[in-house]
């Protein structure tokens, strides 16, 4: 038996998003699809999606486990482009940056109801590479510039950061 999500999918409204496209889209919530689908038509590209729905066992805090998060990567894209473009459209109320195992650069959104638009929560992930680990950190604008001039040398972050900073600072 499938759960259905709280606020289901008319999969019929998209544009340019398909059901086909989610692993498991009878447990996504519209408020993430629905931005994410006008994202589609800001960036002129339809992004994969790397991961959408995960089971409570796997994703116990996050907005995943509800339904409400995508991570996808556009291939081909300008990163920073995209980054602008997600954080301009005050679309989602929780997105970040990061770089997977493979060295691809993939974005997350989120409709998480604990922050709003106008106040998202935002993040990166990158490698340490004096410890040898990957450090997933909530972050906002002021902890990633602390981080990129305390010298820690981390490319999503600096990525991460120039973006936000000359998005804010416009």
């Amino acid at each position: 038996m499938s759960l259905k999500s709280y606020n289901p999918v008319d999969w019929n409204m998209l544009r340019f998003l398909k059901e086909t496209d989610f692993q498991y889209p009878d447990r996504m919530d519209k408020s993430v699809v629905l931005a994410l689908d006008f994202l589609c038509f800001q960036v002129h590209a339809i992004p994969k999606i790397i991961s959408d729905y995960r089971f409570p066992e796997t994703a116990s805090t996050s907005q995943h486990g509800l339904g409400r998060a995508i991570d996808f990567t556009i291939p081909g894209s300008d990163s920073l482009q995209i980054l602008g473009i997600i954080e301009k459209s005050k679309l989602f109320s929780g997105y970040g940056m990061y770089t997977n195992e493979k060295g691809v650069e993939s974005f997350h959104v989120d409709t998480r109801t604990t922050r709003t638009r106008s106040n998202p929560a935002t993040w990166g992930a990158w490698k340490d590479a004096s410890k040898g680990i990957t450090s997933w950190q909530y972050v906002g604008l002021a902890n990633i510039v602390a981080k990129i001039s305390k010298g820690a040398g981390l490319a999503v972050v600096i990525l991460v950061g120039i973006a936000l900073y000359v998005l804010t600072n416009k």
